[in-house]
């Protein structure tokens, strides 16, 4: 089981100490083109002061050890929409369910404590697993767009990227959150 809790200044050092050994094209994967890399304590704490932005750390409720991150960025409560971004699982959790998870806490709390109706996402055409893991949870390809990292541009590289689009499919949305509703409670920090 994951519970979801606010991200806070004391668990930036465990994030970037997750990523200290990745690169720019993978900073880039995860943040697109807010972060520049190297990633650090101020760039995270500027997110973290961010009004449009709600940062989340995923907690395996049996051991209570942080297994991922997450964020619902570009919040709009009047037009009742948000973008999921920003997701990472810890390298030693990947392939054990923990994302699909820790997103499907964010999806309820989305619907269910911020009342949200429109949700989307942006991932790159070869993070399969993310694909798979987004359609698994009701998402669906609205459109694609290729795209130049700027910070990946070299001499000799011209190779575009590929972001595919998604957007929750409402039908599936509305049923699954009636399920969880029945199934969860949330505390007062735990979601």
């Amino acid at each position: 089981m994951v519970i979801l809790k606010t991200f806070e200044k004391k668990d930036i050092p465990e994030l970037l100490d997750w990523i200290k050994d990745s690169d720019a094209e993978f900073l880039i994967q995860f943040a697109g083109s807010k972060y520049r890399f190297p990633l650090d304590e101020k760039q995270l704490l500027d997110t973290l002061y961010d009004k449009s932005i709600l940062v989340f750390k995923g907690i395996d409720e049996t051991t209570g050890t942080t297994i991922g991150h997450c964020q619902l960025l570009r919040l709009d409560l009047a037009n009742k929409s948000v973008t999921i971004g920003r997701v990472l699982i810890k390298p030693d959790k990947l392939n054990l369910g923990y994302g699909y998870a820790m997103l499907k806490k964010l999806i309820n709390y989305a619907a269910s404590v911020l009342k949200l109706k429109q949700l989307n996402l942006k991932v790159f055409d070869f993070n399969q697993s993310a694909i798979r893991c987004y359609l698994k949870l009701g998402f669906v390809e609205s459109k694609r767009e290729e795209v130049f990292p700027r910070q990946l541009i070299k001499p000799g590289t011209v190779s575009p990227w590929s972001i595919i689009y998604q957007e929750y499919n409402r039908d599936s949305y509305f049923h699954e959150v009636k399920i969880i509703r029945r199934a969860v409670s949330f505390g007062e920090h735990e979601f």
